[in-house]
């Protein structure tokens, strides 16, 4: 069998990285992240529930 490289942006990449169980990192203006922030805002009390509730349907709705 021969070794290959595969490039980082590659599909193979990405496969292999999940396949394998890797954590895909977050960037700051993705979905997860901004849920994320949201919570912490929500769970410290600087935003209400209302305001969790509609922030979060602007995050989802894209």
């Amino acid at each position: 069998m021969t070794d290959r490289a595969v490039h980082p942006g590659s599909i193979e990449a990405g496969f292999d990285a999940r396949s394998h169980g890797a954590a895909t990192t977050a960037t700051p203006d993705s979905v997860p992240s901004q849920l994320g922030a949201l919570s912490s805002l929500h769970t410290s009390g600087a935003i209400s529930d209302d305001e969790f509730a509609r922030a979060k349907e602007r995050v989802l709705d894209g």
